[in-house]
């Protein structure tokens, strides 16, 4: 950009010193964003998450991430986990896709078709740097696998927009270039295909239902009481529509008061329909009045085991299965005072 229009590209590396300061600024700037990446996502000392990585080979795991190169070509066609767990994406007959062989005939046609050294290495370092991090800490979901797909797209713009005076495996005829032409057309046609069904069947349902349970609350004026959400990600997202009334709820999780999450170990722990029912009967007695339950799941414990636990609305059908919403009311008797001991004084 700064060179601008119609001048000659820069020497080589061994033509010029003023070439090799280039190269040096270049390689320099490149290192200072990497590293400066790297410090912005070290995590935290508390973080509660388990980030400890799968150093030992698992077959069965490996095979499992290699997949993932063929599925993001063909998500729309075959059956692949994403956040939308209860609306069938793809159809069974085509699972085959997502296979081993498959992913390595088609890396290996990529590889075979594309000849230009440099973009090759570059996609290469990204697909394998990403199907390594997926291995050793964080298998992801659809929206980071989708980052392989990129890495294609990044490797033929860059054929495109990089040239170089003389390619050292330029490509050796026009049939790999017209061939990835048609590839990348049937990907993007399977891609488009893929996207207007969702779009379909996200105008048609909703993708959570944590509007409607606080607009329930608001109504029935249940927002003024204490409430418990559990788990703390989808009851956040109850109290985010409430407008700051109340301001924080109790998260059974970590057994705290919060608006927002705070992802520690303290909340690293399950917390069961008993656990569960004991610290609300806790915060019932501290504050002094009932309780509502946020729940994106129905309570286990049968009603006639504890008949202070009164279940008020159900709301399902959301695209995402932890999205939906139970609300219950805890509503314990208040205790009988002791009759007074009369005697003789």
């Amino acid at each position: 950009l700064l060179q601008g229009r119609g001048r000659p590209p820069p020497p080589m590396v061994g033509g010029s010193s003023a070439a090799l300061r280039r190269v040096c600024i270049a390689f320099l700037l490149a290192l200072s964003g990497f590293l400066l990446s790297a410090a912005q996502m070290l995590p935290a000392p508390e973080l509660g998450f388990d980030l400890t990585p799968t150093l030992h080979f698992d077959p069965e795991l490996a095979a499992d991430r290699l997949r993932l190169f063929a599925a993001v070509f063909f998500f729309p066609l075959g059956r692949i986990l994403s956040w939308v767990y209860n609306v069938p994406l793809g159809l069974p007959d085509l699972e085959a896709l997502y296979s081993v062989p498959v992913s390595c005939a088609l890396l290996a046609a990529i590889v075979w078709c594309w000849r230009r050294l440099a973009p090759l290495a570059m996609y290469l370092c990204a697909v394998f740097g990403l199907l390594a991090f997926f291995y050793l800490f964080h298998p992801g979901r659809l929206i980071h696998h989708g980052f392989l797909l990129i890495a294609f797209l990044m490797l033929l713009w860059s054929g495109s927009a990089l040239s170089s005076p003389s390619p050292p495996r330029k490509m050796h005829s026009p049939l790999p270039r017209r061939a990835a032409s048609v590839l990348l057309s049937i990907f993007l046609a399977v891609h488009a295909f893929g996207g207007v069904r969702m779009l379909m069947v996200d105008l048609l349902r909703p993708f959570s239902l944590a509007k409607r349970t606080a607009e329930y609350l608001r109504t029935e004026r249940l927002d003024s009481l204490p409430m418990i959400g559990e788990p703390d990600y989808a009851a956040s997202a109850v109290l985010a529509f409430l407008e700051g009334k109340p301001s924080s709820m109790h998260y059974a999780r970590g057994d705290r008061a919060g608006s927002f999450i705070r992802w520690d170990p303290a909340r690293w722990e399950d917390v069961t329909d008993s656990e569960l029912l004991s610290r609300t009967a806790a915060l019932a007695a501290r504050k002094g009045a009932p309780v509502v339950l946020v729940l994106n799941r129905p309570l286990q414990l049968p009603s006639e085991r504890r008949p202070e636990v009164r279940p008020l609305v159900s709301f399902t059908g959301a695209l995402v299965y932890d999205e939906n919403f139970h609300l219950y009311l805890y509503d314990a008797p208040a205790p009988v005072p002791a009759a007074p001991v009369l005697g003789n004084r």
